[in-house]
């Protein structure tokens, strides 16, 4: 069973306002709503692949109960603690659109005391059993403390689970000293980009090589089981016990125009989703990797949430 846990889950409040203009009075075209959060993107996805998932973490108020109906209609399990105060947060989007980039305030989201994190740890006790995935994703809610995804590792890694680090600057750094002397707390996948192996490493890698070299380092050290480092348009790396592995983006749709690019929101959650699930299948190591490409353009290319159907196309994988 995957798990994917986001502490700070959002609602997407997506408007299309053509010649949008800061500081004017814009109108939108259309407007939508959806569950936001990077565990929950890869929730979304791997369960187009058709892959169950339960989606947990914190939710309060009326956009934590819209972040539930919206995930249980897309036929997704949830399993969030319930905070008695605040709303989960609300990020308001405006799409890039006719050469403008992307407008985003993104809310901050509801307090989270010591007993809704007791509450949560109990969830994951009754839950969490050998050979489950548990996604890390994202930052720790804004009151906590950066080694909270390190002590899950530590409290849960002697069951058999395999977990999964997707997160940034302090949070990423402890989930990566994890006590070598608990079996099992070693992550299973961390996905750094570019710039997070840097703040790891020292240095930004300024090629895949590199990239490569720096995150064989990381597996060589005991540091996780897998480094699966995103590197934008220049593809990806892999490094673990059984070498590194490389692989591009696939080429876009001929029918696509000139802009290639639609949306990079969520790509890299499909990516990790896309090679998570090659895991499962067995595949081997460049397979996986291969896939988790795929499904990074899928979303790329196609303005949402890559899904089986568009992940096809891009890969001879399914």
């Amino acid at each position: 069973m995957f798990y994917t846990l986001t502490l700070n889950p959002s609602l997407d409040y997506v408007m299309n306002a053509e010649n949008f203009a800061a500081g004017k009075i814009n109108r939108s075209s259309s407007e939508s709503f959806s569950a936001g959060g990077k565990g929950i993107n890869v929730s979304k996805v791997l369960e187009s692949l058709g892959e169950k998932t339960v989606a947990t973490g914190f939710c309060a108020g009326f956009s934590g109960r819209q972040i539930e109906k919206e995930l249980e209609s897309a036929a997704i399990e949830t399993d969030f603690v319930h905070l008695e105060s605040g709303n989960s947060r609300v990020n308001v989007k405006i799409p890039a659109c006719r050469g403008t980039a992307e407008t985003a305030v993104n809310g901050a989201g509801p307090d989270v005391d010591s007993q809704h994190v007791e509450k949560l740890m109990t969830l994951l006790d009754k839950r969490l059993a050998a050979g489950d995935f548990l996604v890390l994703s994202g930052n720790v809610v804004k009151n906590g403390s950066p080694d909270f995804y390190r002590k899950i590792m530590e409290v849960f890694g002697s069951r058999g689970v395999r977990f999964v680090l997707d997160a940034s600057g302090p949070a990423l750094k402890c989930g990566l000293e994890t006590d070598p002397d608990i079996p099992g707390a070693v992550p299973f996948v961390v996905k750094p980009n570019a710039d997070e192996l840097g703040e790891l490493c020292g240095k930004i890698p300024e090629s895949a090589e590199e990239a490569a070299a720096e995150a064989k380092k990381l597996v060589d050290a005991g540091r996780a089981e897998n480094i699966f480092v995103s590197l934008g348009e220049k593809g990806a790396v892999l490094a673990n016990k059984a070498g590194v592995f490389f692989a591009r983006v696939p080429a876009a749709p001929e029918d696509l125009g000139p802009d290639k690019v639609v949306n990079t929101v969520g790509a890299g959650d499909s990516s990790l989703a896309g090679f998570l699930y090659g895991c499962t299948k067995g595949w081997d190591w460049q397979k996986s990797l291969d896939f988790a490409m795929a499904a990074g353009a899928a979303t790329v290319y196609s303005g949402r949430l890559a899904t089986k159907e568009t992940i096809a196309p891009l890969c001879d994988c399914l």
